[in-house]
């Protein structure tokens, strides 16, 4: 690039560098100084002649001369320099392989060819002059810088004097002062950024230092309390309880105007434990949480506020200190703006299903909850059971004329409408006296009067001691009779305390007149408890105070809990209180725990110490543990470890259930952990649900992921196809082959009828002509259920194949109810529709096989047609393990 004063001149270049490629790096540095060297102002100011700014540009050759001549590339590029600068070394003054010194070459060219000897500027910057000037430099007689004698800067300094003819201690003295001048400014910038770094290092310390303050609300003084006030640490630490206020540094410093924001608000118990609710603040100073404390100093509760907001909050719970919301169920409480009380609660399942829960103020004073249950998308759904009810609603009366509160629950439909549930109740209401001495618990139909239950009773009455603890249950009727429970086969329970840490010390089964009473379904009539330190100890007693052995097959067990109250060890006892093994095989269980809390292993173990002989899949095979995992989704992973199922090809059992108890998959591994198929015929189970929660679909793969057959069932798939209309539910089956053809070794088609609630009305079961068949898990093709206005079942009617061989000359049996007692008059018919012959039975058996059917093939969300969970009794029994 030229410049207007060598232009002028008639020059490209300021200098022409000729060097040895040896001595390049000083060469590239002279070039590069003397290209960002700046001429100081004030020097060309003063100067009567015209003078550069800069001493640009500067030619230095990168490449090395081969044989011969100057090229005449480089004769040109030295014609266009104005001075040449000589970089002198032993280097550049020795011949090179061939014979031949370039710079000498450059410098003769220069001198004696371009006649400008008076423009050469040596530099020195090794040895002396008798070896470092190549010959034609010996011959000009020129006075050469020495920089093996001045520094780097004094040489560049003279060589911008010689280009410009200027005196060089003049120039140097400029340049002193502008060096001075140069390192005046760098230690006052250095200062500066030392200051702007102690500030900034100050600020961060005191953004992040912790701050205290402490107050108590019994601060005297002179004997007169002078309410809340602050205090100092010394005094906090000798106070019975104080409130500590914990500052997080400045968002901002005090200088600018800052200000300490608030982060935590504590109260502190004497232990130094923290006492009911802890307040957290954001970086904002916004209210983001409130802790629940449980009184141990552990929190029990979390209030979680979006910042800034304080009219929502969401709720977690916690155990041992680790949050329990599990599956991505969160639970959202929203506060009326104006009064500051709870509006609504809505609980938000993991499904996207959510329940709200809507609180108003009855006009007799009491509170209404309204409870309604909504789909992902916003839509009207049905409660956790499948049910498609709409509202649920709570009353809380507290000032009935007869002395009694009430808290009432009626179910109502999306027309709110009263109904009665699967239960045959409408609802239940609470009443207890103002002291607590009994509780009635009672089921109610449409208009409010008592009404037995599905259970056979109406009302669960309670006796309370003077610390409000139960001492006697009872079970009555709609008429306020005693009635035997049907699941411990007595009339009643009396339970006892011990007296100094009240803790049940003995419950006892009771006939109608409160004695004790053997019960035939239980097989027994006491239970003892004793405790030690995490520990309890449970023996049965019959009727005579005796030890006895139970229906399990054991006399009793003894507990062990972990510190957080977690059972850890379960031992079953004889009459002797030795080990023993139950009707299941399994003498001991020990359990383990993630550190969330939730179950992550159990062990079975017999009386000798070896993986129990439980009933599975393939009969009674060890069971050495069977563990629990936990997906992200809250979904529950259970795999049963088989001791000795490798002959069979299964190492271990697994499946999959939904936070809500859905079944999701089961399947089959091998030793190695990897799917294999087992011998009903699949590896694989999958169940797949509609966006209403309702199951359509339940699958079975091989080990390679094609469809296999269930050998249980005779099909690799059911479809299942679900139609709300009219107000009831209809319900089609189809079972299909691994090709999705319709199955022909068994049920092929399932019809069923349901009502709005899910009770059975019909339900039909086909082969693949269209013929009766027997529905699995029962010996009948047909069902139907009739109700009574109340929602109890009026009769029902199980019809046999009438050309098969099952039921014998019986095709139809009736069961009518009676309404007392739970009897039941049962009717056998031919299939002419004669009818055989009748009788009258207790409903206990009766009522409970036909509510055992019913509940089989009721219309649920949570599917109990799992293949494998209902075919085969003792793998229920494993599974409810």
């Amino acid at each position: 690039m030229d410049t207007p004063a060598l232009a002028k001149e008639g020059y490209r270049y300021f200098a022409f560098i000729s060097y040895s490629h040896k001595d390049k790096k000083w060469a590239s540095l002279i070039q590069k100084k003397l290209e960002s060297y700046k001429l100081p102002n004030v020097i060309r100011k003063e100067s009567d002649r015209e003078l550069p700014k800069r001493i640009f540009p500067v030619f230095r050759d990168e490449d090395d001369l081969g044989p011969g001549s100057l090229t005449d590339k480089l004769r040109t590029e030295l014609e266009a320099s104005k001075f040449l600068i000589v970089i002198c070394s032993p280097n550049s003054a020795r011949m090179n392989d061939v014979g031949k010194c370039w710079v000498n070459e450059e410098v003769a060219y220069f001198a004696t060819t371009l006649g400008r000897a008076n423009r050469i500027i040596p530099v020195i910057i090794e040895g002396t002059v008798d070896d470092a000037f190549c010959a034609t430099l010996k011959e000009c007689d020129i006075l050469a810088l020495d920089a093996t004698k001045t520094s780097k800067p004094r040489i560049v300094n003279d060589i911008v004097a010689a280009i410009l003819d200027l005196r060089p201690d003049d120039l140097w003295q400029r340049e002193l002062r502008r060096i001075a001048r140069k390192r005046t400014c760098g230690i006052l910038v250095s200062m500066f950024l030392s200051l702007i770094g102690a500030f900034a290092g100050f600020s961060v310390w005191d953004n992040n230092r912790d701050v205290y303050k402490y107050y108590t609300a019994t601060n005297q003084r002179f004997g007169i309390d002078h309410g809340l006030g602050e205090i100092s640490a010394a005094q906090a630490k000798t106070a019975k309880r104080y409130v500590r206020f914990y500052y997080r540094g400045y968002d901002r410093h005090p200088l600018l105007g800052g200000e300490r924001i608030l982060r935590r608000v504590s109260q502190i118990e004497t232990n130094g434990a923290v006492a009911e609710n802890q307040y957290r603040y954001s970086e904002k100073g916004h209210l983001s949480s409130i802790d629940v404390m449980n009184g141990h100093g552990t929190i029990a509760e979390q209030r979680i506020y979006a910042d800034g907001n304080t009219n929502s909050c969401e709720v977690v719970t916690y155990e041992n200190g680790s949050p329990m919301r599990q599956g991505g169920e969160r639970l959202f409480i929203y506060f009326d703006e104006e009064t500051g009380g709870v509006a609504y609660v809505r609980n938000q399942h993991f499904d996207g299903k959510y329940e709200r829960v809507s609180f108003f103020n009855s006009p007799n004073g009491g509170r209404t909850e309204l409870r309604e249950y909504f789909n992902a998308d916003g839509t009207r759904g049905a409660d956790e059971y499948g049910t498609p009810i709409i509202l649920h609603q709570k009353v809380f009366n507290p000032s009935r004329p007869d002395g009694f509160m009430e808290v009432g629950q009626q179910y109502f439909d999306e027309f709110t409408n009263r109904f009665v549930n699967a239960q045959g109740v409408s609802g239940f209401t609470n009443r207890q006296n103002h002291a607590k001495r009994f509780l009635d618990v009672i089921n109610i139909d449409t208009s409010d009067a008592p009404v037995d239950s599905i259970d056979g009773y109406a009302i669960e009455r309670s006796y309370y001691d003077d610390f409000d603890r139960p001492f006697k249950v009872w079970r009555l009727n709609h008429v306020g009779e005693k009635v035997k429970d049907r699941d411990f086969g007595c009339y009643g329970l009396s339970i006892s305390y011990d007296f100094l840490d009240g803790e049940i010390e003995k419950m006892t089964l009771t006939n109608e007149r409160g004695e004790p009473m053997f019960s035939d379904t239980v097989h027994y009539a006491e239970v003892h408890y004793s405790r030690g330190i995490n520990s309890r100890a449970i023996r049965y007693h019959d009727a005579t105070n005796a030890p006895c052995i139970t229906i399990n097959g054991t006399a009793g067990c003894d507990e062990e809990y972990d510190y957080a109250g977690r059972l850890i060890r379960l031992k079953y006892v004889n009459l002797h209180g030795a080990t023993c093994t139950n009707a299941e095989g399994v003498a001991i269980r020990k359990m383990s725990y993630d550190n969330e809390g939730r179950l992550r292993e159990e062990r079975l173990i017999d009386a000798e110490g070896n993986p129990a002989n439980l009933s599975t899949l393939f009969g009674n095979l060890p069971v050495e543990k069977i563990s629990h995992s936990y997906d992200e989704a809250g979904n529950t992973i259970k795999k049963v470890n088989l001791v000795d199922g490798n002959s069979l090809g299964v190492k271990y059992f697994s499946d999959k259930t939904g936070p809500d108890g859905r079944s999701l998959a089961a399947w089959f591994e091998n030793s190695n952990g990897r799917l294999c198929n087992s011998s009903l015929g699949y590896a694989k189970m999958e169940v797949t649900y509609n966006a209403n929660g309702e199951w359509t679909e339940i699958a079975h793969y091989d080990m390679n992921g094609d469809l296999s057959n269930n050998e249980m069932i005779g099909a690799s798939k059911i479809l299942r196809m679900v139609k709300h209309k009219n107000g009831e539910i209809l319900s089609e089956e189809r079972y299909l082959s691994p090709n999705l053809l319709l199955s022909s070794s068994g049920i092929c088609a399932v019809n069923g009828r349901f009502d709005r609630y899910g009770r059975l009305i019909d339900v039909e079961a086909l082969d693949a002509l269209g013929n009766p068949k027997t529905i699995k898990g029962c010996d009948f093709s047909e069902i139907h259920v009739r109700y009574d206005s109340q929602g109890a079942i009026d009769y029902a009617e199980m019809l046999y194949p009438k050309d098969s061989d099952v039921g014998g000359n019986i095709k139809k049996i009736r069961i009518d109810h009676s309404g007392k007692e739970g009897d039941v008059q049962i009717s056998r018919y031919d299939a002419n529709g004669e009818r055989l012959d009748n009788e009258m039975a207790s409903g206990d058996y009766d009522h409970r096989q036909l509510a055992k059917w019913i509940d089989f093939l009721s219309f649920k969300a949570k599917p109990s047609l799992d293949p494998i969970k209902v075919q085969d009794h003792d793998i229920r029994q494993l599974l409810n393990h």
